[in-house]
């Protein structure tokens, strides 16, 4: 999957004159011969993980290897590229100088949006998210990091996804940050992409598996450490941040305890 993903990225730069492109790839210590397959690629660098990275710290390592670029993209292996895709972030891109282009992805069997840019709704006692539609090119407050493409320069001074976060809120929370530092962000205004959201079976929403394992998904890497949430609503949800940490897991729990 992962060979095929760089391999569809040069793919799409073959029709964009005057552009060249490399890859930062970091493999955790996969054990199926991905690490193998990609040192056979040129245009790759690859760098070897602990197996503890998970996605918010392999995107840490990776920006900090970027090196001398003009644009960042970041992008997902299992996204199936619409023709044109990458093509169509520079152009929003050109029209937007210095902003950040969130690319939509759509359902690979319908063309519902599954991943793209949101907006922060305004409510109570809870930092609230809705994904933004597409079909045009709209101004966003955060994304998923699923297809984003960055100025170099936005995205050093941003200094990359946040360490802090081991796998969830690296994404949004670079996006929420861009905004504080009065960066734009805009979607393309066209699906760039395909693959279905991430399925909630085997993990802690997943009333099927045992209470005790659930409890241990909530709190651990793939889930919400205690610490992780903290940091993320001090920084962004305002005055309710400790009333939403609190509440967040009072609710989780419950549900646990009662199969739901």
């Amino acid at each position: 999957m992962t060979v095929a993903a760089v391999q569809s990225i040069e793919k799409q730069f073959e029709t964009i004159e005057n552009a060249t492109v490399r890859f930062v790839v970091v493999d955790d210590a996969s054990t199926d011969g991905t690490a193998a397959a990609l040192e056979e690629m040129n245009s790759v660098e690859l760098i070897h993980g602990t197996g503890e990275y998970y996605w918010g710290g392999g995107m840490s390592v990776a920006a900090a290897a970027i090196g001398l670029a003009d644009m960042v993209l970041w992008f997902n292996d299992d996204i199936e590229l619409n023709e044109g895709a990458v093509a169509a972030m520079l152009v929003t891109s050109a029209r937007n100088r210095g902003a950040i282009v969130v690319g939509c992805i759509s359902h690979p069997k319908s063309d519902e949006p599954t991943y793209g840019g949101y907006f922060v709704n305004a409510a109570p006692f809870r930092l609230s998210f809705e994904l933004a539609p597409v079909g045009t090119e709209l101004e966003v407050h955060t994304f998923n990091g699923n297809m984003v493409l960055f100025p170099a320069d936005v995205h050093a001074n941003l200094r990359g996804p946040d360490p802090s976060f081991t796998h969830h809120y690296g994404d949004f929370d670079m996006g929420l940050r861009a905004r504080q530092e009065n960066v734009k962000i805009v979607t393309c205004p066209e699906y760039v992409g395909k693959t279905e959201r991430n399925s909630t079976d085997g993990t802690f929403r997943d009333p099927s598996v045992t209470r005790r394992r659930r409890l241990k998904l909530l709190l651990g890497p793939k889930g919400f450490p205690i610490k992780e949430r903290r940091t993320y609503l001090r920084r962004h949800a305002g005055w309710t941040w400790l009333a939403q940490w609190v509440g967040f897991y009072f609710v989780w729990i419950a549900r646990i305890c009662f199969r739901r």
